[in-house]
């Protein structure tokens, strides 16, 4: 399914104490502690954003790191294995910094939560396009048998029965043609153009 996983990565990514924890973790690894002292919340948070961040694949642990506050922590880095929306999220972070970059400067200028609004409307209609898709083929399915039926029907002789029901399955002389062992198409479309008329592409 289209978006599947989308809505934890936009979830994760609308809150901003998450976008600086990510925006630390792409430059290096890190753990809690660290982190709770650059952002300024408390250790317990951190935790909880960062389970949120690993829901969403944005984060992978790295295991033991060493720190200089104390014991040796438990590490995270950014996941950098390669996928779209690890791709995504840079892009949203560098508009992020661009456009309060403007907003110091006087100027214009949207923000990530603006940004990502948007994606989750584009992520709600794709998902919409895809339903009707899915009923559409449903559809399209069920259309096709019932016209099988009238072609094994009417005609009795069995290689046109092949030709016709190969055919309107694409509606398409050439790709039946092919579906018919190389069959000619100029036989297919005779045979189309013959049986089925005006129906015929």
């Amino acid at each position: 399914m289209i978006g599947d996983g989308v809505d934890d990565f936009i979830a994760a990514l609308e809150n901003e104490t998450r976008r600086q924890i990510i925006k630390r973790l792409l430059e290096t690894e890190s753990y809690a502690l660290e982190i709770s002292r650059i952002v300024g919340v408390s250790q317990q948070a951190i935790m909880k954003h960062f389970d949120i961040l690993e829901r969403a694949n944005l984060v992978i642990p790295v295991g033991v790191v060493p720190s200089p506050l104390g014991c040796p922590q438990e590490g995270l880095q950014a996941h950098r294995v390669f996928n779209p929306r690890h791709r995504l999220l840079q892009e949203l972070l560098r508009y992020e910094a661009l456009s309060t970059g403007k907003r110091r400067g006087g100027g214009g200028g949207g923000s990530i939560d603006e940004l990502l609004e948007r994606l989750r409307d584009v992520n709600s209609r794709l998902d919409s396009l895809m339903k009707e898709r899915e009923k559409l083929i449903s559809l399209k399915d069920s259309i096709i048998r019932r016209a099988k039926r009238l072609i094994e029907e009417d005609f009795p002789d069995p290689f046109t029965r092949e030709v016709l029901t190969t055919y309107i399955s694409s509606m398409d002389a050439e790709t039946a043609a092919q579906e018919l062992g190389g069959l000619p198409v100029e036989i297919v479309r005779s045979m189309v153009g013959q049986y089925l008329g005006k129906h015929s592409d």
